[in-house]
């Protein structure tokens, strides 16, 4: 394989190659596998977690609603982000537009920020209980509860806004004498918005993780 240097194009025998998961990725099964281990075990864990808390009415401390959240949150994750990550391997033509690797950013940042925030809430609730445990009876009531889920939720929406903003799309063609295969990647953008939003993610999450030990 050898580049010709220009307009992001490579010269290849066989370009459809590229449209095979193992010559792209030689860890390809590995890491399908971890996906697939990774998504049921995701699933089945964080369904069990919001119907052990929703039914029969145990959904009625401030607790139990931020973790049924916190599992919405994980489930965001699995059902949105690692299926469209792993089709990534398999089709690599068809985002053209960049929406689908706008989205699926945005969403695993979401997810990201939203567990954090979940965490913190939690944390607080327990911190007034514990502290506070008479005026906890009349801060931490379920309507309080549910103006903080509202809260959270739009603060992670908001946070994680700014990911949007550098993800683009990489084209590279490849090609022979007879015949070329374009593909479409998912990629951060080569600039100071970049680095500034990778510096601006990692000080929120670290941040918001640091108040969660608090």
């Amino acid at each position: 394989m050898a580049s010709n240097g220009s307009n992001n194009r490579i010269f290849m025998a066989d370009p459809y190659e590229m449209l095979n998961p193992s010559v792209i990725n030689p860890a390809f099964t590995p890491i399908i596998v971890t996906h697939a281990i990774t998504f049921l075990v995701g699933i089945v864990g964080n369904i069990l977690v919001i119907a052990t808390w929703s039914l029969r009415g145990r959904l009625r401390s401030p607790t139990a609603v931020f973790l049924v959240s916190l599992a919405a949150a994980d489930l965001l994750l699995l059902l949105v982000f690692v299926p469209l990550e792993t089709l990534e391997y398999f089709v690599i033509s068809w985002d053209t537009g960049g929406n689908i690797c706008k989205m699926s950013s945005y969403v695993e940042m979401l997810s990201g920020m939203a567990t954090v925030l979940n965490l913190v809430a939690v944390s607080i609730e327990r911190f007034l209980v514990i502290v506070y445990p008479i005026k906890a009876r009349s801060w931490c009531t379920m309507s309080s509860t549910r103006k903080g889920l509202v809260f959270v939720w739009s603060l992670a929406i908001l946070l994680a806004t700014p990911v949007l903003l550098t993800k683009s799309i990489y084209s590279m063609t490849y090609y022979n004498n007879s015949t070329q295969l374009t593909a479409y990647y998912c990629w951060d953008s080569d600039d100071d918005l970049a680095f500034a939003v990778a510096v601006y993610q990692l000080l929120v999450i670290k941040h918001k993780g640091r108040e969660k030990y608090e």
